[in-house]
């Protein structure tokens, strides 16, 4: 699921559900095992190629029908410690592995 308007051009908006496509790791990410259950990468992938569920949108050239490309969302802010003005960035993909099953769906 998205979590913020990414791309609202291409339907990609908070609260837009869907399947990853693939996930393009940056070249900086040092190689690993892809048998392995559980891979830790040291950056957010480089792009996720996403398919919404649903979507008006026009099909972008060079990508499968219905996908389109995330990129990782990039926030900054200034804070004060110690006296001292600090500037954090942060970097984080839009998605998140999401599904809802409330009590009253679950009595049917």
């Amino acid at each position: 699921m998205v979590t913020m308007n990414v791309k609202t051009e291409h339907d990609l908006a908070n609260g837009t559900r869907g399947t990853i496509h693939n996930v393009i790791l940056g070249s900086d990410e040092p190689d690993f095992d892809p048998q392995s259950s559980i891979i830790r990468l040291q950056n957010p992938p480089r792009v996720i190629l996403f398919k919404p569920d649903e979507t008006r949108a026009a099909n972008l050239p060079g990508l499968p029908e219905g996908v389109f490309p995330i990129e990782p969302a990039i926030t900054q802010y200034t804070i004060e410690i110690a006296g001292k003005l600090v500037t954090v960035k942060r970097r984080q993909m839009p998605v998140t592995g999401g599904y809802a099953f409330t009590d009253y769906r679950s009595q049917g």
